[in-house]
């Protein structure tokens, strides 16, 4: 079964093909912030099926359960497997239910994320972001999204666009300062769950090899270097 919204055309390019700057960042922060204000309200019909799978509990899958079931592959690889291990009792401390909302309480600043808000899923007009592809919903720290926003730039990029990225977001909701310090372990987790979803494929995941394009910095291989040399924090 699939959903399908019909939309207008959105006009702007992709951030992903721009370079990152503080006003594009803003907006970008600005549209993540109205996004996640807006879920808060949002209450997911009983009769829609779970997203991934009918046979699970709740509608919309949980970041605890993409995590419990990425361990497997996960750990084919040495590093992103320790990675893994290191980060799985934070996970569950944080991460909110274990399997599917809606399905009980869940913490402050936990709630529906959008769950790929990667640069290339936010259009630019020249004067504000909007964002698309809505198939990758979860339940989870809604922080998520704000790490897998600059997942992708480099360490010395991160540090001048993050300001302006979490600026423009508190202009629509607030960010807890505990979720703030969070993006750095929240940045890991992503990379870890990336790469060992691209393991399950992997002939040989001990022999990762660098590849080129526009998936590149978002490989396997290039996670595992960037865990290894501890881009992403310690």
């Amino acid at each position: 079964m699939f959903f399908c919204t019909a939309l207008r055309g959105v006009d702007g390019a992709r951030l992903s093909d721009l370079p990152p700057t503080p006003a594009r960042y803003r907006a970008f922060g600005q549209a993540i912030g109205a996004l996640h204000a807006a879920s808060m309200t949002f209450t997911p019909d009983p009769a829609w099926p779970h997203m991934p799978d009918p046979a699970l509990p709740g509608t919309f899958p949980t970041w605890r359960l993409f995590w419990d079931r990425a361990g497997a592959s996960a750990h084919l690889e040495a590093t992103i497997g320790q990675a893994y291990d290191d980060l799985t009792p934070w996970v569950h401390a944080v991460g909110g239910l274990p399997s599917g909302w809606p399905g009980g309480a869940t913490a402050p600043g936990v709630g529906l994320a959008h769950g790929d808000l990667r640069p290339g899923n936010a259009l630019w007009d020249g004067h504000r972001v909007v964002i698309i592809d809505f198939d990758e919903q979860v339940h989870g720290p809604l922080a998520n999204d704000l790490a897998r926003a600059v997942l992708e730039l480099t360490p010395e990029q991160y540090r001048h666009q993050e300001p302006a990225l979490l600026g423009g977001y508190r202009e629509h909701l607030p960010l807890d300062l505990q979720w703030e310090a969070a993006l750095p372990d929240l940045i890991r987790a992503r990379a870890v769950l990336m790469a060992a979803w691209q393991l399950e494929g992997e002939r040989d995941p001990a022999a990762l090899r660098p590849v080129s394009g526009s998936a590149a910095p978002v490989s396997a291989w290039q996670l595992r270097e960037h865990l290894r040399s501890g881009v992403y924090g310690p």
